[in-house]
């Protein structure tokens, strides 16, 4: 499995206590996330309570550091950064959100990230002409398999439309994401920079946007502790946090290590999802899941092996 960065090279040396701590912390946000504004999204808030949170307060955050680094973007980038905005941003939000409210979170986590580099493979094809190779191939075999599990299971029970729409719907935010690496990485466009420009550009889009709406929000009727939770989780939490710890790591440790780390993230996920949420688990779900982490596993330690025999 290919991993797209911009950096110049994966760096597998091994890392201080603090690119430990932060992986830590990256595992822990990603994997219960999903868990977390699935129990907003069906007790509490409305989606684009959150959706507020995680581009007005990830915006607001992120702002200084886009300001300083102005000067530094091209104008092309500027201008395509609105769609980038969407692709990487709020329209990802809106669609993980949305998508929430149907389908469990370890699904979010099984079809989101972990189902992410099957698209990168599939634009970078359809975009550049790079086919992947046979080491690719059998990583995004697997994981495709988990998907197409997961696609044809609900939560151990029959078989329901509003799942398989939820799903559907994590299947979108994967594939807005993979289209905006494939660009950064193309265009060697700095993570930093690109992740704050799409977090300033989803809060202009989405604040006015909301604040124009006619939707009916859920924010001043939920209680304080909960929305102090979901403040951190998706405004600190999501909206910037994740960037930052993100960058931080693949920095340290490169791409390949990191991917390999990640594997676990679905595992979790599921476990996350049944603490937090309540959500159902299936034998049928655990195998396709073991399939997605297996796939991303296998892809990120075959690419590594080789890596270190080109180093050598």
């Amino acid at each position: 499995m290919r991993t797209y960065s911009s950096t110049a090279a994966p760096n597998p040396a091994t890392s201080g206590w603090q690119t430990h701590l932060a992986l830590v912390a990256f595992i822990l946000l990603v994997a219960s996330s999903p868990a977390v504004t699935r129990l907003a999204v069906t007790k509490t808030l409305t989606p684009y309570d959150l959706i507020l949170m995680r581009c007005g307060i990830g915006g607001l955050i992120l702002l200084p550091y886009f300001l300083m680094h102005l000067r530094e973007m091209s104008r092309r980038l500027l201008v395509v950064g609105f769609l980038l905005a969407f692709f990487q941003g709020w329209g990802t939000h809106l669609t993980t959100v949305i998508g929430l409210q149907f389908a469990p979170a370890a699904h979010a986590s099984a079809l989101g990230p972990g189902f992410i580099s099957v698209w990168v493979a599939v634009w970078a094809w359809l975009f550049y002409r790079q086919p992947p190779s046979r080491i690719q191939l059998t990583s995004l075999a697997l994981i495709a398999l988990g998907a197409v599990v997961l696609l044809l299971n609900s939560s151990g029970a029959a078989f329901t439309p509003q799942t398989v729409l939820g799903d559907l719907l994590f299947l979108c935010a994967s594939a807005f994401g993979a289209i905006y690496l494939v660009y950064i990485q193309k265009n060697q466009v700095p993570p930093m920079q690109g992740a704050a420009m799409v977090a300033v550009y989803s809060g202009l889009v989405v604040v006015p946007w909301y604040m124009a709406s006619p939707l009916q929000s859920r924010i001043m009727d939920t209680p304080v502790p909960e929305l102090i939770i979901q403040v951190l989780y998706q405004g600190v939490g999501a909206g910037a946090l994740f960037v930052a710890l993100l960058g931080f790591i693949v920095v340290r440790m490169g791409s390949q290590r990191f991917s390999m780390v990640v594997a676990c993230v679905p595992i979790l996920a599921l476990l996350f999802g049944r603490w937090i949420a309540g959500d159902g688990i299936s034998m049928v779900e655990c195998v396709a899941i073991g399939l997605v982490s297996t796939g991303v596993l296998y892809g990120a330690c075959a690419n590594f092996s080789l890596y270190k025999a080109a180093a050598n």
